[in-house]
Parts: C-alpha cells; sequence; structure tokens
C-alpha cells in the first residue's frame, strides 16, 4: 500500500486530501504502527488539510480492549 501510495502520487497533484479512510479487506487487522506508517505516507507525499476525518473500517472480533 505504501508503494502504491508512492507511484500514484502524481495523479493526484492538484488534490487536497479531506479524509483518509482505511476500507474494505479488513484493515481492522493492520497493527497500528502499519495504519501509522499509512497516515505517515498519505502527509508526506499528498496535500492534507489540517485536521482530515481519519476513519478506519473494523471487524469487532479483531478489536481488543488493551
Amino acid at each position: 500500500l505504501v508503494k502504491e501510495l508512492q507511484l500514484r502520487k502524481g495523479e493526484f497533484q492538484n488534490t487536497t486530501v479531506t479524509t483518509i479512510y482505511f476500507g474494505g479487506g479488513t484493515p481492522s487487522v493492520l497493527s497500528i504502527d502499519e495504519i501509522q506508517l499509512l497516515i505517515n505516507t498519505v502527509y508526506r507525499y499528498y496535500k492534507v488539510i489540517d485536521g482530515p476525518e481519519i476513519t478506519l473500517e473494523a471487524n469487532p472480533d479483531d478489536l481488543t480492549t488493551t
């Protein structure tokens, strides 16, 4: 996913990101470090507004209380 974000940055050079959405394929199985890497990659390669909406689709069975 990181490589895909890097490769496609030119397609969105005139676009401002207002929402970062992780969905489909149950992204809740990603670790916190993996999610942070993806978010950091978006910020590095794309124009992002201050305080964008960030949403993560989750399967309740994948979540813990820790």
